[in-house]
């Protein structure tokens, strides 16, 4: 432990100030300064002790720069993207959920299955809504889900203008039922 404390002395002064005794913004933890300052190309040092203040690099993702760089994975900026890829990552998703607003159709649904009414709900959004995609879909006899990704969500707020979704949904289906009972896509 004093070994690699002492190592440290081998930065370059400007790298040394930048070091402190907890992970804070703007500085390198002892930790994984310790890590870094192993990497056997200066440059290489610089450039993962810039990664690390500017993305507040772990010890844990230090040590993923530090082996991908020796055993060759490609130039340190390379090695780095690739530690700060291993971060979990939020996506924010959007479920909806509606109504069937017209009791004949919920009426005609329940003689679906559950396939034939999901595959009819995704032609429903496919006619009433080209272009808009959408992650997951559910329809019932009498409601329905769907879920979205935050820029799908947008893009059916924007297409939908005034229009009541459920109201919208409602009608494409009754209009596709209505057509000798077809779902409007390949099975």
């Amino acid at each position: 432990m004093v070994k690699r404390f002492l190592s440290l002395n081998l930065l370059p002064s400007d790298l040394k100030d930048v070091v402190d005794w907890g992970a804070k913004p703007g500085s390198v933890s002892m930790t994984t300064a310790m890590v870094l300052v192993t990497l056997p190309d200066p440059d290489a040092t610089r450039a993962a002790f810039e990664a690390a203040i500017e993305h507040n690099i772990t010890r844990g993702e230090a040590v993923q720069v530090r082996q991908a760089y020796l055993r060759g994975m490609g130039p340190i900026g390379k090695c780095i993207d690739s530690a700060l890829r291993t971060r979990p990552r939020i996506e924010r998703r959007e479920a909806i959920l509606g109504a069937i607003t017209l009791p004949e159709v919920s009426n005609k649904l329940g003689t679906l299955t559950p396939e034939e009414r999901t595959r009819v709900l995704e032609a429903a959004m496919h006619k009433a809504f080209p272009g808009v995609c959408y992650r997951g879909c559910n329809l019932g006899m009498r409601y329905f889900s769907l879920l979205f990704n935050e820029r799908e969500s947008q893009a059916l707020r924007a297409s939908l203008g005034e229009r009541s979704l459920e109201e919208t949904i409602s009608r494409q289906i009754e209009q596709m039922l209505g057509h000798g009972g077809s779902t409007g896509c390949p099975a």
